[in-house]
């Protein structure tokens, strides 16, 4: 077998098949030229999945008559000089869209510039790539691209694409994404001639609720990250508002829309002790940052980047997003109510107020003079069962109050502006009911909340370097083949940050000195190969703070107030104190909600008193 040139037609239909993956690679190659040419409005036509008809329009600058033909050849492009392919300013630098576009099915390109009284019209409409036909045509300054039977020449591809639906709800959502990003864009969809999404608001909220809901914008926190000349931005999901999928994230680099490995892995560490497992939280999030700090050219569709420090970008991710739902504590998903509160009523449980809880409210606490209703059980005493019988000794000091935290004569009344309120009963010896200032009702899962704080304790203890390290008096000996012994070994520094001491034993194998002492009946053998999973993946370790997270939470979970206890109202009230000051203190360490919040515009829509 010789070694021969391949036809053009040939090269480029390879290079299409790398380019134009499937319809909605089209529509994403021709928005990210209009944004290129300044256009201000852009219009997407989508016609059954894309099979038999995409077009976009926009209102830019146009292609001068003399460069159309020269626009359809391959690595033709206006966008970069070749003594400086390191700058890449543009969304499209390779020259390969349109040409890729030509060579998947049957072109039309129509442009007209300022400089130009007439529009003209170049086609490419057959299979013999290459011959292409220049005429007069009509429209106003911009262009517009038309594709029609996508994959005619390639038939073998079309058995290979996805239903009309998923391709239209791609199509649906990768513009979404681009309305995101570019908000004084005019974005106008149609698909199957319906209008299926316009963006036309300048006010970045009333887009926001445009393209991705209501519940989004009030679900979500708007937040701004600065470090250095790297810049984080956008929406932060509220732990109770997470999903099944993935489908409500959003990630931009530079205004470019991707879909990144290291920004989705950052997200799910920063969120992996606030939602449940295998639930996704909603995130928009645009990064910021030097043209020299990221590589734009690693994948045919540009859909991935590299950043020259990925340690820093995801160390600000996490950062970013920690800090900014810790500042926002107390404010839960507006859908919370509806999803918890049934099952609570659903229990038809009588609640057990206690006479001195309701006697011992401060002032400025609405009901606090009034009795509980009729047919709720009281605690004739308070309940003899003390915090003391119901956590372990070292546990005791997180709930009993700091009196030091408190000067002698002041004001009980600042308390009444706690957002947690004060306790006026226990359900259930499980469930603290606690009334606000502003006649919002509180209802606590006390097990879950006390999983919480005295996970944050333990966290806090790593974060001081204050973890206590057990020396194995015979060490472990794990059994790996050299390769993966080469990598953790290459990772031992790493390791000793988080009490973990290894040294090499031979060839093939490793020995584990030491270990954090709250880890001491832990399954090293699983532990290790989560790390060597991280490391082979994807060069670092990512999972072993999740994994160290996911022990010590069980642990805080052993540790914790557990249900059907009774507690009395000092020892209620003080865990809503602690609670307010506790970190993440909204989700136990199993991503669950630690309590609801019933405001009476909630009961009045539960009740239907509209």
């Amino acid at each position: 077998m010789s070694i021969k040139l391949l036809s053009e037609k040939a090269i480029n239909r390879i290079a299409a098949g790398e380019v134009i993956e499937r319809p909605v690679s089209v529509v994403k190659e021709l928005i990210e030229n209009s944004v290129d040419a300044d256009a201000t409005a852009i219009d997407i036509t989508f016609a059954r999945g894309g099979r038999t008809l995409i077009s976009v329009a926009d209102n830019g600058c146009g292609i001068p008559k003399e460069e159309l033909k020269l626009a359809l050849q391959r690595h033709a492009t206006s966008k970069i000089q070749e003594d400086n392919l390191d700058k890449i300013e543009f969304f499209g630098f390779r020259g390969e869209a349109l040409p890729s576009i030509a060579a998947v099915g049957l072109t039309t390109i129509v442009s007209r510039t300022s400089s130009s009284d007439t529009a003209w019209k170049v086609e490419s409409l057959n299979k013999n790539y290459g011959e292409i036909s220049l005429s007069i045509a009509k429209r106003n300054i911009g262009t517009t691209l038309e594709l029609r039977d996508i994959f005619c020449f390639t038939p073998n591809r079309i058995k290979f694409l996805k239903s009309e639906a998923a391709e239209n709800a791609a199509c649906l959502d990768l513009v979404k994404r681009f309305a995101l990003c570019f908000p004084k864009i005019q974005f106008h969809l149609t698909i199957d001639d319906k209008v299926v999404l316009t963006s036309n608001s300048s006010k970045e909220n009333l887009n926001l609720n445009n393209l991705l809901g209501e519940d989004f914008s009030e679900n979500t926190i708007n937040f701004h990250y600065k470090n250095s000349d790297i810049t984080l931005s956008g929406y932060i999901g509220l732990p109770t508002f997470n999903h099944p999928t993935s489908v409500r994230q959003y990630y931009f680099v530079n205004d470019r829309v991707v879909k990144d490995k290291l920004l989705a892995t950052a997200v799910k560490i920063a969120y992996a002790d606030l939602i449940p497992h295998g639930r996704y939280p909603a995130i928009v999030l645009f990064v910021d940052c030097s043209p020299h700090h990221v590589d734009v050219n690693v994948h045919p569709t540009k859909s991935e980047v590299r950043f020259a420090d990925e340690q820093l970008i995801k160390k600000l991710i996490i950062d970013a997003i920690r800090s900014n739902i810790n500042a926002n504590r107390g404010k839960q998903s507006t859908n919370i109510f509806s999803d918890q509160v049934i099952r609570i009523i659903e229990k038809n449980q009588p609640a057990q107020f206690s006479k001195h809880s309701l006697s011992k409210i401060p002032e400025g606490v609405p009901f606090k003079d009034k009795q509980p209703p009729t047919g709720f059980k009281y605690f004739e005493q308070p309940p003899t069962v003390m915090l003391e019988d119901i956590i372990k000794p070292q546990m005791v000091k997180l709930l009993k109050p700091q009196e030091e935290e408190r000067t002698k004569g002041e004001d009980i009344q600042e308390d009444t502006t706690s957002f947690l309120g004060y306790a006026i009963a226990q359900i259930d010896n499980t469930y603290i009911v606690s009334l606000t200032q502003n006649n919002e009702v509180i209802i606590t899962d006390q097990h879950a909340a006390h999983e919480r704080i005295v996970l944050e304790e333990m966290k806090k203890q790593i974060i001081e370097h204050n973890i206590k390290v057990q020396n194995l008096l015979v060490p472990e000996v794990l059994s790996y083949d050299k390769a993966l012994v080469e990598l953790l070994i290459s990772k031992k520094d790493e390791l000793k940050n988080f009490g973990i001491t290894i040294e090499r034993h031979g060839i093939n194998q490793v020995s584990v000195l030491t270990i954090p002492a709250l880890m001491q009946n832990l399954n090293l053998k699983d532990l290790f190969d989560v790390i060597l999973k991280d490391i082979q993946e994807l060069n670092e370790i990512n999972n072993i703070d999740l994994f160290i997270n996911h022990v010590y939470g069980n642990m805080a979970c052993k540790n914790s107030i557990k249900a059907n206890r009774k507690l009395s109202d000092e020892e209620m009230n003080a865990l809503l104190r602690k609670m307010e000051k506790t970190p993440f203190i909204e989700q136990c360490n199993h991503g669950r909600p630690t309590y609801i919040k019933i405001s009476a515009q909630d009961l009045s829509k539960f009740f239907e008193r509209h």
